[in-house]
């Protein structure tokens, strides 16, 4: 009796930690397919920069632990200053990227992935950019606490020096089918204010609730903050709705 309770308790434990499509580390199995489907609204500047923005990111697993995406992203211009002519209030945009788990994050506590991205299209459909990211983490029992490291590089008609992207954050599960992800980052940019000659540099605060109907579906409510910006202070929020199908 006693053997067959704790066999039970271990699947049940296994079940609730295994990965699922909303954790920060998954990749789509050998052969499968990952949906991604996002709605966004962000607001800056005290409402006078209004966007509104729809994204779609299809992941196919070509091993365990690598996978090959396409996206595609339309970006509305609600309110946008100096802007005008009906054609720069809708902007198309589409993405190719990669994504390598170093680390089986089934098997391991460790977990280290690699990920490329490249876009073209936007506010100009020449607008191009490369960026690259490192994220790493450890599970501990319900706690995933992990780091990301993205560079981003624009080329093109628009070219600029490269940014930086980095994020401290836990993923933590709540119940059986609830988890949250919490974020705190910080963003750099190389290139400097055209008024004041200073790096372009912000703070944010960002959250993520996710329901997990099962390892491969999952639907999330998730918003960002900007705690602070230099040199001017602008203040920032965007939040938004995301679903996840792994088929």
């Amino acid at each position: 009796m006693k053997k067959t309770l704790f066999v039970f308790t271990l699947l049940v434990s296994s079940s609730a930690f295994a990965m699922d499509v909303s954790n920060p580390f998954y990749v789509p199995a050998k052969g499968n397919f990952l949906s991604e489907t996002e709605a966004l609204y962000e607001n800056f500047e005290h409402g006078n920069t209004e966007n509104a923005l729809l994204s779609e990111i299809l992941s196919y697993g070509v091993t365990q632990n690598f996978s090959v995406n396409a996206k595609i992203t339309d970006k509305w211009l609600l309110d946008e200053p100096g802007i005008h002519g009906q054609d720069r209030y809708d902007n198309p945009a589409w993405g190719v990227g990669i994504k390598y788990n170093l680390i089986d994050g089934d098997k391991n506590n460790w977990k280290a992935q690699l990920g490329a991205d490249y876009e073209q299209g936007g506010v100009d459909h020449h607008d191009k950019e490369f960026s690259g990211y490192v994220k790493t983490g450890y599970q501990m029992d319900r706690f995933l606490p992990y780091l990301t490291v993205r560079v981003n590089k624009s080329v093109g008609k628009n070219e600029a020096k490269p940014s930086i992207e980095s994020r401290a954050a836990l993923n933590t599960i709540l119940t059986k089918k609830t988890n949250l992800d919490l974020g705190v980052s910080y963003d750099w940019d190389s290139s400097t204010s055209r008024i004041q000659g200073k790096h372009i540099s912000a703070w944010s605060l960002d959250a993520a609730l996710n329901y997990v109907f099962s390892d491969s579906m999952s639907i999330g409510l998730k918003g960002d903050y900007v705690l602070r910006s230099k040199p001017t202070d602008i203040d920032g929020y965007d939040f938004g709705l995301n679903f996840k199908v792994a088929f």
